[in-house]
């Protein structure tokens, strides 16, 4: 999912910097603003409520989400700042639109490899005493709960 994203991001980038009217970028933000923004940030917290320790979720939510719009656009804005005046905006779009692509291939390519390692299905739990299944061998672990 989030390889679709930013893939999306590379083409929604690439599309900007080749308009040559502003009113083409109506269009362009109306067929691919769902699939960058809205679907990215929705996978990204999906992500962390997935990867978030039991009773966590909220809160590393809350950490991620202020990573990507506190942080993200900070620093995003700073550095497409200096982009802007060293190259001009055409030409960030398009050096822009390679680093999607680039970080949607190496997501493709490095994703699957840490799939294995954080993945866990609650399966039952008592008062003190949890099991877990992990989807590495379908191994079973009792966790303490305090």
């Amino acid at each position: 999912c989030l390889s679709f994203c930013f893939f999306c991001y590379a083409l929604r980038l690439l599309f900007i910097s080749l308009m040559t009217s502003p009113w083409h970028l109506i269009l362009i933000e109306v067929l691919m603003q769902g699939c960058t923004y809205a679907l990215c940030y929705t996978c990204i917290v999906a992500y962390a409520a997935a990867i978030a320790p039991p009773g966590t979720s909220a809160t590393v939510q809350g950490l991620v989400a202020g990573m990507d719009d506190g942080l993200g656009f900070s620093i995003g804005s700073i550095l497409g700042g200096f982009l802007f005046q060293a190259v001009g905006g055409r030409r960030s779009f398009q050096i822009f639109s390679c680093l999607a692509l680039i970080t949607c291939i190496a997501h493709i390519f490095l994703r699957p490899a840490s799939t294995h390692e954080i993945r866990t299905i609650p399966v039952k739990s008592t008062n003190d005493v949890s099991t877990v299944k992990s989807n590495k061998d379908d191994e079973e672990e009792t966790l303490e709960v305090k």
